[in-house]
């Protein structure tokens, strides 16, 4: 309760005095023995261990509302929900494609890569998902100090070299992240339903 209290109170736009809270080293790990290349080290993030006990606590009240605020399309890292249902689907839609006798002029599928998706995810975009889902203006400003008070730091010889604080994204394997990523993510699930439902778009 000390944590969420100190977060609370911060004022509104103020993040200095939680980056020190929030800040992160990087240390790069081998993963073979003998190196040859940088691409054989592996990043890790250090973070401050009070960061973690809130943002577990965030995660934690966040994830059993989920299966309301995401679309029913959505099934990864939603409670109750299996991401293997929509890989069953893919099967059967591509089974009855290929064995259906009446064929039309054209026929596609298309597979979207959300390329480096935690990266791009822009902070102010997020926090206008998050009023537009009902969320109160107090946890969107204390979602909002979370990911945008991280800085980080290299670890090199043991020592942290200069800070630097991203303008955008969310920090991988962050509790908060993959509930984060599912909100900005599934407004182009909604657009999507939105075009099916007034016909501009027609699946199988």
């Amino acid at each position: 309760m000390q944590i969420q209290s100190f977060f609370t109170n911060l004022p509104c736009k103020d993040t200095s005095e939680i980056s020190s809270l929030n800040a992160t080293h990087i240390v790069l790990v081998p993963k073979v023995p003998n190196l040859e290349s940088i691409f054989q080290f592996r990043p890790i993030s250090l973070c401050n261990y009070s960061y973690k006990i809130l943002a577990k606590l965030l995660a934690t009240r966040l994830r059993p509302m989920l299966p309301n605020l995401i679309s029913p399309m959505q099934n990864a890292f939603v409670g109750g929900r299996q991401i293997h249902d929509n890989i069953g689907i893919a099967h059967e839609v591509f089974h009855f494609l290929k064995l259906r006798k009446t064929r039309c002029n054209y026929e596609l599928a298309l597979k979207l890569d959300m390329h480096k998706a935690y990266d791009r995810v822009q902070w102010d975009f997020l926090n206008v998902v998050m009023e537009k889902l009902g969320f109160c203006p107090r946890w969107c400003r204390l979602i909002i100090r979370c990911i945008s008070s991280v800085n980080f730091a290299m670890l090199l010889n043991g020592k942290p070299g200069n800070k630097s604080s991203p303008s955008q994204g969310l920090r991988q394997r962050d509790p908060l992240s993959p509930y984060l990523l599912l909100l900005v993510s599934d407004v182009f699930s909604q657009r999507l339903q939105w075009a099916v439902e007034r016909y501009q778009l027609e699946g199988v």
